[in-house]
């Protein structure tokens, strides 16, 4: 974007995803007791001052929430298809489901109470459902067999602006706040899952210093924007959706991403054991829903055909992964501007699966993330 009059950038995202049902492992169809409290909850973290001396920049974009949703969905479905998932159809019955998710979100940052991610409280005004799956059901969609209510998984990203200030573009925001879901590793995952319909929220939400009914000690900003993506199937199995019978990846042959990640900023977080140190894009597999993935060798390749220290999530390592799921994470920080190379071997069986050999080699290219302008309030 070419925005002369003013250069401050804002990535304070706050990133959160559930799988149906209240299951903390998506696509495993799941009875889960709901938490008495949220935990995937998020406090606001303190936002990067601004430089002294800024320009004042143009009033923000006339964009509507309507076209945010859409920039967002775009944007995922452009990521999905691109590696041979199915693209996801807008579904009214989600939309229902999501814009109550969106509301309760407004409605409870205007008290001050930042930390709600995907779980309502019942007699809290706004209260749609519990759960993602308890709102989609409410809303009317489908509850499946083998599962605790309708196949539905939540993925949301909230990015805080700092005081005095607003975002220049909602589409803009949108866009930035769906490649951050992309470039995580649940997130990643619950994204690129065998759905096949979606409903987004964007909202913008505010509270007044001084007024909120349970006001805090400031942490950030008057200015929060959240995307949040419900997404959906109405079928107890994958079907004939792609994927269904092989091993996919993202990013994939040709891709272009985020050269790093920051594992600090997803919740729950998917590496502790690094801290607040930022690392390489993870690359996401899946298998067949159903089955179990068995990588034997991986890597990850420089320019130089130098094989990087990464590191592999999967079931075994990690509750929070569906055991037909896998993501491969470099250590360290990729380069901008880079081609890398990425193999993996192994097999997939169970569910109705032979024991099933699968290779994976492809490059994909790295760039600066995508960044949220700022535009003063005035």
């Amino acid at each position: 974007m070419k925005l002369r009059l003013i250069a401050i950038v804002v990535s304070n995202l706050l990133l959160a995803a559930c799988g149906g049902g209240g299951s903390s492992t998506p696509e495993s169809p799941v009875t889960t007791a709901k938490p008495t409290a949220d935990p995937t909850a998020t406090a606001v973290p303190g936002v990067t001052p601004i430089p002294v001396g800024v320009n004042i920049a143009p009033t923000p974009k006339p964009e509507t929430l309507i076209q945010a949703e859409a920039a967002g969905v775009q944007m995922l479905n452009a990521a999905r298809t691109s590696c041979g998932f199915d693209a996801l159809v807008n579904d009214a019955v989600l939309k229902v489901a999501v814009d109550g998710a969106g509301n309760y979100f407004k409605l409870r940052y205007a008290e001050a109470l930042f930390a709600y991610g995907h779980y309502q409280a019942a007699g809290s005004t706004g209260f749609t459902g519990a759960t993602p799956s308890d709102r989609a059901q409410t809303a009317g969609y489908p509850t499946l067999i083998g599962w605790a209510g309708p196949r539905v998984y939540e993925n949301l990203s909230t990015s805080i602006a700092p005081t005095g200030y607003t975002f220049y573009s909602k589409v803009d925001a949108a866009e930035a706040m769906t490649e951050d879901l992309l470039n995580t590793v649940y997130h990643q995952l619950s994204l690129i899952a065998p759905m096949r319909e979606v409903g987004a929220s964007y909202v913008e939400a505010s509270y007044i210093e001084g007024t909120a009914p349970k006001e805090i000690t400031r942490q950030g900003s008057s200015i929060a924007h959240r995307i949040t993506f419900n997404t959906g199937t109405r079928t107890a199995t994958d079907g004939a959706a792609s994927g269904s019978n092989t091993v996919l990846s993202y990013p994939c042959q040709g891709s272009e991403i985020p050269a790093t990640f920051k594992p600090s900023l997803e919740s729950p977080n998917p590496m502790l054991d690094v801290g607040s140190k930022v690392v390489g894009s993870p690359i996401g597999l899946r298998a067949p829903t159903g089955t179990t993935l068995d990588i034997t060798s991986y890597s990850v390749q420089n320019q130089a055909a130098q094989i990087l220290a990464s590191r592999l999530l999967t079931r075994t390592k990690d509750s929070m992964i569906s055991g037909n799921n896998a993501s491969i994470v470099p250590e360290e920080a990729l380069e901008v501007g880079k081609t890398y190379r990425v193999t993996a071997q192994g097999t997939f069986s169970g569910n109705g699966f032979a024991v099933t050999p699968f290779s994976i080699d492809f490059t994909f290219k790295t760039r600066a993330a995508r960044q949220n302008n700022l535009v003063k309030k005035v």
